[in-house]
């Protein structure tokens, strides 16, 4: 279901996209490119999950459209030509298709949904992360300019190759690190989510000496802290389900060989109270 959604909202903006590109100027025309787009991306879908398909498989393919999405919106910026509707939707529909077929040829493999999640995070939080930065520190200085084209340029590059490296080292470290999709899922929702809300925070903060400069420069650098707390609070709150969950059951959960922590009940000798115990 989740598959077929989300190839229906990937197809619609490709068949948007195209409409852009060629400069369309019949309303018509964007109606129907959207409904052929959609009703191609849920085809799609079906055709993949015929035989069945599996969360990791399903994963892939879905943060392959977002990729797309991504590095459509980075390419636009980074050509450093003059925006435009026509040059927009050209790049992102490319991209969306692309990074579709990417997820598709990935799937195939029939990849770990975990792995696939982690990878796939750790590039979105480096694309993030490289975009706040840029704000924070100005454009790197070159909003003091009036180079505004290549400091719009240096934006999209350089955040697309952070997305693109992050992707690359997600996908290295994947195999390394052990967790569920769920909490993957929690992980990236609560970087990018307290990165978002905290930057609208300093950026209103900001607005006691309102310049433009300073508005992006406060958005960035509140984007940054709330990576960081947005990281720190889903970390301790799996840290805190473990310890407690690990006395209430006999397994240990999520570990493969028995290693953590369990808070049981009863102190030392029988007394009233509660125990942590840690098995290494």
């Amino acid at each position: 279901m989740w598959l077929a959604f989300g190839q229906g909202v990937g197809g619609l903006g490709v068949g948007l996209g195209v409409a852009l590109a060629v400069d369309a100027r019949n309303p018509g025309i964007y109606v129907g490119a959207g409904v052929l787009g959609a009703g191609l991306g849920i085809a799609t879908a079906a055709v993949l999950s015929r035989d069945g398909v599996t969360e990791g498989q399903s994963v892939a393919v879905g943060l392959g459209t977002v990729y797309g999405a991504a590095a459509g919106l980075f390419l636009t910026f980074g050509t450093g030509q003059e925006f435009s509707l026509q040059l927009a939707g050209g790049i992102t529909a490319a991209s969306v298709a692309v990074g579709t077929l990417g997820g598709v040829l990935v799937s195939l493999r029939r990849p770990d949904a975990a792995r696939v999640h982690f990878a796939g995070g750790v590039g979105l939080w480096s694309a993030f992360l490289a975009s706040s930065l840029y704000l924070a520190t100005r454009g790197y200085g070159t909003f003091d300019t009036d180079r505004r084209a290549g400091a719009t340029q240096l934006l999209g590059l350089t955040s697309l190759g952070a997305l693109g490296g992050g992707l690359l080292l997600g996908t290295v470290l994947a195999p390394l690190v052990r967790i569920t999709p769920r909490r993957m899922a929690i992980l990236n929702a609560a970087i990018l989510g307290g990165g978002a809300v905290c930057g609208v925070y300093g950026m209103v903060f900001s607005l006691q000496d309102a310049t433009q400069s300073k508005l992006v420069a406060g958005y960035g650098l509140g984007a940054i802290a709330g990576m960081g707390i947005g990281a720190l609070t889903a970390g301790f709150s799996f840290f805190a389900y473990d310890l407690l969950s690990g006395g209430l059951s006999p397994r240990r959960s999520e570990d493969r060989r028995g290693q953590g922590f369990a808070l049981l009940p009863g102190g030392p000798e029988g007394s009233p109270g509660l125990s942590l115990v840690g098995s290494f």
